[in-house]
């Protein structure tokens, strides 16, 4: 085995067993991206509606 295989196979059996020891940890992440991105859409939508609610008090 060559330097750049052996590299190679470790780092193959180290993302292997990363990935063994969280298998869900893709979905994890997909669903914390979903929850960030509601809650920036969110923000803004709300922002406006602030606005248009207490544009009369000023």
């Amino acid at each position: 085995m060559t330097l750049a295989e052996y590299n190679g196979a470790v780092a193959d059996l180290v993302n292997y067993l990363a990935w063994m020891a969280e298998p869900a940890k893709s979905q994890r992440l997909h669903i914390g991206l979903v929850v960030v991105l509601f809650l920036a859409v969110f923000a803004v939508v709300a922002f406006y509606l602030k606005k248009e609610y207490w544009k009369d008090v000023h």
